[in-house]
Protein backbone atom coordinates (compact mmCIF):
# COMPACT_ATOMS: atom_id res chain seq x y z
CA UNK A 1 0.00 0.00 0.00
CA UNK A 2 1.38 3.42 -0.99
CA UNK A 3 1.62 6.44 1.34
CA UNK A 4 -1.36 8.10 -0.39
CA UNK A 5 -3.58 5.13 0.45
CA UNK A 6 -3.69 3.53 -3.00
CA UNK A 7 -2.82 -0.12 -3.56
CA UNK A 8 -0.14 -1.30 -6.01
CA UNK A 9 -0.44 -4.97 -6.99
CA UNK A 10 1.88 -7.01 -9.23
CA UNK A 11 1.43 -10.58 -10.47
CA UNK A 12 4.09 -12.69 -12.20
CA UNK A 13 4.29 -15.69 -14.49
CA UNK A 14 5.52 -18.98 -13.07
CA UNK A 15 9.12 -18.46 -12.02
CA UNK A 16 8.51 -15.04 -10.47
CA UNK A 17 10.65 -12.98 -12.85
CA UNK A 18 8.32 -12.01 -15.72
CA UNK A 19 5.56 -9.54 -14.87
CA UNK A 20 2.04 -10.60 -15.83
CA UNK A 21 -0.02 -7.68 -14.52
CA UNK A 22 0.15 -4.38 -12.68
CA UNK A 23 -2.89 -2.99 -10.89
CA UNK A 24 -3.46 0.27 -9.02
CA UNK A 25 -6.55 0.57 -6.83
CA UNK A 26 -7.78 3.65 -4.99
CA UNK A 27 -8.04 3.55 -1.21
CA UNK A 28 -11.73 2.64 -1.53
CA UNK A 29 -10.91 -0.30 -3.82
CA UNK A 30 -12.04 1.28 -7.10
CA UNK A 31 -9.86 0.64 -10.12
CA UNK A 32 -7.42 3.28 -11.37
CA UNK A 33 -5.08 1.30 -13.61
CA UNK A 34 -4.63 -2.26 -14.87
CA UNK A 35 -2.04 -3.57 -17.31
CA UNK A 36 -1.65 -7.15 -18.52
CA UNK A 37 1.46 -8.38 -20.35
CA UNK A 38 2.13 -11.59 -22.22
CA UNK A 39 5.13 -13.75 -21.43
CA UNK A 40 7.00 -12.20 -24.35
CA UNK A 41 6.48 -8.74 -22.85
CA UNK A 42 3.84 -7.67 -25.39
CA UNK A 43 0.94 -5.63 -24.04
CA UNK A 44 -2.32 -7.62 -23.95
CA UNK A 45 -4.64 -5.24 -22.10
CA UNK A 46 -4.55 -1.73 -20.68
CA UNK A 47 -7.29 -0.12 -18.59
CA UNK A 48 -6.98 3.20 -16.80
CA UNK A 49 -8.95 6.03 -15.32
CA UNK A 50 -8.31 9.30 -17.19
CA UNK A 51 -9.81 12.77 -17.22
CA UNK A 52 -12.28 11.53 -19.86
CA UNK A 53 -13.41 8.46 -17.91
CA UNK A 54 -12.42 4.79 -17.84
CA UNK A 55 -10.52 3.67 -20.95
CA UNK A 56 -9.93 0.05 -21.93
CA UNK A 57 -7.73 -1.27 -24.74
CA UNK A 58 -7.03 -4.84 -25.85
CA UNK A 59 -4.22 -5.93 -28.16
CA UNK A 60 -3.39 -8.88 -30.41
CA UNK A 61 -0.23 -11.00 -30.21
CA UNK A 62 1.61 -8.61 -32.55
CA UNK A 63 0.58 -5.51 -30.59
CA UNK A 64 -2.19 -4.35 -32.91
CA UNK A 65 -5.37 -3.08 -31.19
CA UNK A 66 -8.43 -5.35 -31.14
CA UNK A 67 -10.87 -3.25 -29.11
CA UNK A 68 -11.25 0.12 -27.39
CA UNK A 69 -13.83 1.41 -24.93
CA UNK A 70 -14.25 4.70 -23.11
CA UNK A 71 -16.94 5.21 -20.48
CA UNK A 72 -17.19 8.74 -19.15
CA UNK A 73 -19.67 10.99 -17.44
CA UNK A 74 -20.45 12.99 -20.58
CA UNK A 75 -19.41 10.76 -23.46
CA UNK A 76 -18.54 7.18 -24.30
CA UNK A 77 -16.73 5.59 -27.21
CA UNK A 78 -16.45 2.08 -28.59
CA UNK A 79 -14.17 0.91 -31.43
CA UNK A 80 -14.34 -2.57 -32.94
CA UNK A 81 -11.70 -3.91 -35.33
CA UNK A 82 -11.47 -6.42 -38.16
CA UNK A 83 -10.13 -9.31 -36.09
CA UNK A 84 -6.44 -8.86 -35.29
CA UNK A 85 -5.76 -6.64 -38.30
CA UNK A 86 -5.58 -3.40 -36.31
CA UNK A 87 -8.00 -1.82 -38.83
CA UNK A 88 -11.14 -0.26 -37.30
CA UNK A 89 -14.48 -1.69 -38.39
CA UNK A 90 -16.82 0.65 -36.49
CA UNK A 91 -16.13 3.66 -34.28
CA UNK A 92 -19.02 4.92 -32.15
CA UNK A 93 -18.78 8.19 -30.19
CA UNK A 94 -21.75 8.52 -27.83
CA UNK A 95 -22.47 11.98 -26.42
CA UNK A 96 -25.46 13.31 -24.50
CA UNK A 97 -26.85 15.18 -27.53
CA UNK A 98 -25.70 13.03 -30.45
CA UNK A 99 -24.02 9.81 -31.55
CA UNK A 100 -21.36 9.86 -34.29
CA UNK A 101 -20.76 6.54 -36.03
CA UNK A 102 -17.89 5.81 -38.45
CA UNK A 103 -17.85 2.69 -40.65
CA UNK A 104 -14.72 1.39 -42.39
CA UNK A 105 -13.94 -1.09 -45.15
CA UNK A 106 -11.40 -3.90 -44.51
CA UNK A 107 -8.76 -1.80 -46.27
CA UNK A 108 -9.19 0.96 -43.66
CA UNK A 109 -11.02 3.44 -45.90
CA UNK A 110 -14.07 5.21 -44.56
CA UNK A 111 -17.35 4.08 -46.15
CA UNK A 112 -19.99 5.89 -44.07
CA UNK A 113 -20.34 8.49 -41.36
CA UNK A 114 -23.65 8.79 -39.53
CA UNK A 115 -24.62 11.46 -37.02
CA UNK A 116 -27.69 10.55 -34.96
CA UNK A 117 -29.61 13.29 -33.19
CA UNK A 118 -33.02 13.56 -31.58
CA UNK A 119 -34.86 14.59 -34.73
CA UNK A 120 -32.91 12.84 -37.46
CA UNK A 121 -29.81 11.22 -38.91
CA UNK A 122 -27.14 12.64 -41.22
CA UNK A 123 -25.53 10.06 -43.53
CA UNK A 124 -22.28 10.78 -45.37
CA UNK A 125 -21.36 8.20 -48.02
CA UNK A 126 -17.78 7.71 -49.24
CA UNK A 127 -16.20 5.95 -52.21
CA UNK A 128 -12.58 4.86 -51.75
CA UNK A 129 -12.51 7.06 -48.65
CA UNK A 130 -13.65 10.18 -50.56
CA UNK A 131 -16.97 11.93 -49.75
CA UNK A 132 -19.54 11.47 -52.53
CA UNK A 133 -23.00 12.39 -51.23
CA UNK A 134 -25.04 13.08 -48.12
CA UNK A 135 -28.50 12.08 -46.94
CA UNK A 136 -30.60 13.39 -44.09
CA UNK A 137 -33.24 11.10 -42.66
CA UNK A 138 -35.91 12.69 -40.49
CA UNK A 139 -37.07 10.75 -37.43
CA UNK A 140 -40.87 10.78 -37.63
CA UNK A 141 -41.42 9.45 -34.10
CA UNK A 142 -38.69 11.02 -31.90
CA UNK A 143 -40.68 10.93 -28.67
CA UNK A 144 -41.71 7.30 -29.09
CA UNK A 145 -38.16 6.35 -30.10
CA UNK A 146 -36.81 8.06 -26.99
CA UNK A 147 -39.03 5.75 -24.93
CA UNK A 148 -37.68 2.65 -26.65
CA UNK A 149 -39.83 2.29 -29.79
CA UNK A 150 -38.16 1.51 -33.12
CA UNK A 151 -37.29 4.69 -35.02
CA UNK A 152 -39.28 5.50 -38.16
CA UNK A 153 -37.05 7.22 -40.73
CA UNK A 154 -38.09 9.32 -43.73
CA UNK A 155 -35.72 10.70 -46.35
CA UNK A 156 -35.63 14.49 -46.01
CA UNK A 157 -32.79 15.58 -48.33
CA UNK A 158 -29.88 14.42 -50.49
CA UNK A 159 -26.80 16.34 -51.58
CA UNK A 160 -23.73 15.88 -53.77
CA UNK A 161 -20.47 16.69 -51.97
CA UNK A 162 -16.94 17.72 -52.79
CA UNK A 163 -13.81 16.26 -51.18
CA UNK A 164 -14.31 18.56 -48.16
CA UNK A 165 -17.91 17.41 -47.58
CA UNK A 166 -19.24 20.71 -48.94
CA UNK A 167 -22.57 20.64 -50.81
CA UNK A 168 -22.71 21.54 -54.51
CA UNK A 169 -26.25 20.39 -55.17
CA UNK A 170 -29.03 19.58 -52.71
CA UNK A 171 -32.60 18.39 -53.05
CA UNK A 172 -35.23 18.47 -50.29
CA UNK A 173 -38.36 16.27 -50.20
CA UNK A 174 -41.80 16.74 -48.75
CA UNK A 175 -41.95 14.94 -45.40
CA UNK A 176 -44.43 14.31 -42.62
CA UNK A 177 -46.43 11.58 -40.94
CA UNK A 178 -48.95 11.55 -43.80
CA UNK A 179 -46.34 11.47 -46.60
CA UNK A 180 -45.90 7.97 -48.04
CA UNK A 181 -43.93 8.62 -51.26
CA UNK A 182 -40.78 10.59 -52.04
CA UNK A 183 -41.74 13.87 -53.73
CA UNK A 184 -39.24 16.69 -54.48
CA UNK A 185 -39.86 19.96 -52.67
CA UNK A 186 -37.05 22.31 -53.79
CA UNK A 187 -33.36 22.23 -54.69
CA UNK A 188 -30.23 24.39 -54.79
CA UNK A 189 -27.57 23.91 -57.45
CA UNK A 190 -24.21 25.66 -57.73
CA UNK A 191 -23.49 26.79 -61.29
CA UNK A 192 -19.90 27.97 -60.87
CA UNK A 193 -18.29 24.85 -59.39
CA UNK A 194 -18.04 26.25 -55.86
CA UNK A 195 -19.90 24.92 -52.82
CA UNK A 196 -23.47 26.21 -52.73
CA UNK A 197 -22.85 28.24 -49.58
CA UNK A 198 -20.13 30.30 -51.32
CA UNK A 199 -21.32 30.14 -54.93
CA UNK A 200 -21.98 33.34 -56.86
CA UNK A 201 -24.31 31.61 -59.29
CA UNK A 202 -27.09 29.39 -57.97
CA UNK A 203 -30.15 27.79 -59.53
CA UNK A 204 -33.18 27.17 -57.30
CA UNK A 205 -36.03 24.87 -58.32
CA UNK A 206 -39.39 24.62 -56.53
CA UNK A 207 -41.94 21.81 -56.92
CA UNK A 208 -45.59 21.36 -56.05
CA UNK A 209 -46.81 18.65 -53.66
CA UNK A 210 -47.53 16.57 -56.77
CA UNK A 211 -43.85 16.74 -57.75
CA UNK A 212 -44.42 19.12 -60.68
CA UNK A 213 -41.84 21.81 -61.43
CA UNK A 214 -43.33 25.13 -60.31
CA UNK A 215 -40.67 27.87 -60.37
CA UNK A 216 -37.01 28.07 -61.36
CA UNK A 217 -34.85 31.03 -60.39
CA UNK A 218 -31.23 31.96 -61.08
CA UNK A 219 -29.58 33.94 -58.27
CA UNK A 220 -26.24 35.67 -57.78
CA UNK A 221 -25.77 33.81 -54.47
CA UNK A 222 -27.56 31.19 -52.43
CA UNK A 223 -29.87 33.84 -50.97
CA UNK A 224 -28.96 36.66 -53.37
CA UNK A 225 -30.72 38.71 -56.01
CA UNK A 226 -32.70 36.92 -58.71
CA UNK A 227 -31.39 37.39 -62.24
CA UNK A 228 -33.85 35.10 -64.03
CA UNK A 229 -37.16 33.47 -63.16
CA UNK A 230 -39.33 30.91 -64.97
CA UNK A 231 -42.80 29.92 -63.78
CA UNK A 232 -44.48 26.73 -64.99
CA UNK A 233 -48.30 27.07 -65.09
CA UNK A 234 -49.82 23.89 -63.72
CA UNK A 235 -52.78 23.98 -66.12
CA UNK A 236 -50.42 23.20 -69.00
CA UNK A 237 -49.25 19.84 -67.72
CA UNK A 238 -46.75 18.62 -65.19
CA UNK A 239 -43.05 19.14 -65.83
CA UNK A 240 -40.94 16.73 -63.77
CA UNK A 241 -37.29 15.96 -63.23
CA UNK A 242 -35.87 12.44 -62.74
CA UNK A 243 -35.08 11.80 -59.10
CA UNK A 244 -31.45 10.92 -58.19
CA UNK A 245 -32.11 7.26 -57.38
CA UNK A 246 -28.38 6.64 -56.80
CA UNK A 247 -28.43 9.10 -53.87
CA UNK A 248 -31.71 7.96 -52.35
CA UNK A 249 -31.09 4.31 -51.60
CA UNK A 250 -31.28 3.17 -48.00
CA UNK A 251 -27.90 1.79 -46.94
CA UNK A 252 -27.67 -0.95 -44.30
CA UNK A 253 -25.69 -0.09 -41.19
CA UNK A 254 -24.82 -1.42 -37.76
CA UNK A 255 -26.74 0.53 -35.13
CA UNK A 256 -24.54 2.11 -32.45
CA UNK A 257 -25.07 1.05 -28.84
CA UNK A 258 -27.33 3.19 -26.70
CA UNK A 259 -24.64 3.29 -24.01
CA UNK A 260 -21.24 1.71 -23.54
CA UNK A 261 -21.22 -0.56 -20.45
CA UNK A 262 -19.07 0.77 -17.64
CA UNK A 263 -15.72 -1.02 -17.88
CA UNK A 264 -13.68 -2.07 -14.89
CA UNK A 265 -9.93 -1.90 -15.60
CA UNK A 266 -8.88 -4.79 -13.40
CA UNK A 267 -9.68 -8.47 -13.09
CA UNK A 268 -11.52 -9.70 -9.97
Amino acid sequence: RLPNGTYLIFTYFLGGTLENSKTILAADGSALYHRVLRENGQLEYLGQKTKDGIEERAFAQDGKPTSYRLAGAYRSRKIEYYGDSGIPKTDFLIESYRVTALYYAPDGKLTQKRVFKYGGMDVFVYENGVPKYQQYWQRINPEEAKKGAESIWQLYSVARLDDMEKEHWKLWFYTGANVTTTVPHFSYESLDGKPTESSQSVKVSNYTEAGCLKVETWQDAQFGNVSKRIEYPQDRGCSTRPLPADLMKEIPFVAPPVTVPDPEPHHP
